[in-house]
This record gives C-alpha cells, sequence and structure tokens, in this order.
C-alpha cells in the first residue's frame, strides 16, 4: 500500500507500547519498505517517527 503526505492512518506506536493510534503523515522520507514516515497523533497531537511497517491502514 502508497502512502503519501496528508493521509490519515492507523498505526503501531513504539511510544506507546505498541499501541494502535491513528494521526495524519505530515512528512515521508524514502521509498518502499525502508519508508519512514512522521505522523501526528490525533490523540496527543505529538509528532511521531514510523517506518513502514508499523502503519497498518489508511483511513
Amino acid at each position: 500500500m502508497t502512502f503519501k503526505q496528508g493521509d490519515r492512518v492507523e498505526f503501531r506506536s513504539s511510544r506507546h507500547d505498541d499501541e494502535v493510534r491513528t494521526g495524519r503523515i505530515q512528512a515521508v522520507r524514502g521509498k518502499g519498505n525502508g519508508a519512514q514516515f512522521t505522523i501526528t497523533d490525533d490523540e496527543d497531537q505529538q509528532s511521531v517517527n514510523v517506518l513502514s511497517h508499523q502503519i497498518q491502514q489508511k483511513l
């Protein structure tokens, strides 16, 4: 699945003990399985850095 800046996604946050969270992608670095994303968490409005395999799905 392809994710881009502005997409709303469900992701596993290592900062929150792998809890499933929702947020909006603010920045994308790289491509494919090695891509890294900066996501603003909907719940606490903090920026979280995640890898592509931590993103569950688009919302």
